[in-house]
């Protein structure tokens, strides 16, 4: 006895979204790194002053784990950046704050609400857009649904509320 899969049928009609623009993505992108350096700086006042003041205590415990501060430091912005847009973009709202503010959200193809995993991708994604020359980020510009090459990899696109 074989296994088969069963697709329903469709109407063949793709769903309609209003894509959001590449200029309020942008500007949404920047108040989502302003929130976030916020945060960061705010969390970086403590450990700045324990740094400076607790050489005797956080030196050694660094150099048992074979850290440095600045690496520490980069593996904690990354962290912080993939925590706030995965957490954010696969919540009930699926934006930001940034794109909130200028009624966005991000969703599957179909519209649907992203998975963690899927929001993760098309973070960890971003960094593969940045390279070379942000080229990835302009093809948003290039493509019909206005997808970024982290959207593409991702399966997600960006839509106006």
């Amino acid at each position: 006895m074989t296994h088969q899969t069963i697709i329903p049928p469709t109407d063949g009609v793709e769903p309609s979204f209003t894509y959001g623009s590449i200029t309020s993505r942008f500007l949404a992108m920047i108040v989502d790194w302003f929130v976030v350096t916020v945060a960061l700086f705010i969390l970086f006042i403590p450990l700045f002053f324990l740094f400076l003041f607790g050489n005797v205590i956080v030196a050694p415990l660094l150099a048992l784990l074979n850290l440095t501060l600045i690496p520490s430091s980069f593996m904690l912005v990354v962290c912080a950046h993939w925590i706030y847009f995965a957490t954010m973009e696969s919540s009930y709202r699926g934006a930001t704050l940034g794109k909130r503010f200028f009624g966005l959200r991000v969703c599957d193809e179909h519209g649907h609400k992203l998975s963690f995993a899927r929001a993760s991708l098309r973070y960890f994604a971003k960094m593969v857009s940045a390279f070379p020359f942000m080229l990835g980020y302009v093809m948003a510009v290039l493509t019909q649904r206005k997808q970024a090459l982290h959207d593409l990899i991702a399966e997600t696109i960006v839509i106006k509320n």
